[in-house]
Parts: C-alpha cells; structure tokens; sequence
C-alpha cells in the first residue's frame, strides 16, 4: 500500500490474516517513498537455440520516484530479498550525458513480463528489458 509520503508492505498470515511487515525488518522493499508501481514478473531466459523462454519465478518490480528495484521472494526467508542495487536515475544516463538527468523524476510506471516503461518528467519514456537479473537499458 501506499501513500504520498511512503510505503507500507502487507503479508497473509493465514486464509483470515493480513499484518504489516514491521519497519524494523528488512523487506527489501523502499519504504521510505510512494511506490509508483509494483508487480511480479517472469524470468526471461534464452535457451539452445536462441528463442526467449518465460518461467516462474519470485521475481517483483518496484518503481518508486527516483529508482527501479528488482526484489525476489525467498521461501526460506519468508520474505523479499533485493537482486542487486537500486537502479536510481544516474544510472540511466548514457556517458557524457549524466547532466541532462538532473532533476529528472519517473512520474509514471508500467510492468509486463518482460519489459519496464518508465515516464520521466519533462517528457521522457524510458524502456527497459530485464536480463537474467539485470535491468538494460533499450535505445
């Protein structure tokens, strides 16, 4: 769930029971922030030949203001684990044009199941296609 200030992260207990995963526990989730979009995704795998190949997987996309975040759930655990880093809005940028990003903000979100669309301000859209666990950035 969230809010205009930050975000807050549920869990059933049971058929019956939904509790708020405490604060104090690392969820793998940004908090601290609104969550623009969130979503479960496939694994995008290449196989022998070359073809694209989806499978199921604990994979989830959080985007919120400033970052993209790839988490996956861990049955052990019992909880999300972030895959890598916060991919924030610096990392975007293509060398030489880090400048162009400032003050830049992603206003928008959109999840499927293999690609991630996010609109900045000031007109851009951004696509990217998740590989094996990492995000790539698409001309």
């Amino acid at each position: 769930m969230s809010t205009l200030q930050e975000t807050h992260i549920f869990r059933f207990d049971d058929a019956s029971s939904i509790s708020c995963v405490d604060r104090d526990k690392n969820s793998g989730f940004i908090t601290d922030l609104p969550t623009i979009t969130v979503s479960n995704i496939v694994r995008c795998t290449r196989n022998r030949e070359g073809r694209t190949e989806y499978a199921d997987s604990g994979l989830v996309v959080q985007v919120v203001s400033n970052a993209l975040l790839l988490l996956e759930y861990d049955y052990h655990l019992q909880g999300y684990t972030r895959v890598g880093g916060a991919w924030t809005l610096d990392k975007f940028a293509d060398p030489g044009e880090e400048g162009k990003w400032k003050g830049r903000e992603i206003v928008a979100a959109s999840v499927n199941a293999s690609q991630v669309v996010l609109a900045l301000n000031w007109g851009k859209i951004v696509l990217f296609t998740l590989d094996g666990n990492r995000f790539v950035k698409q001309k």
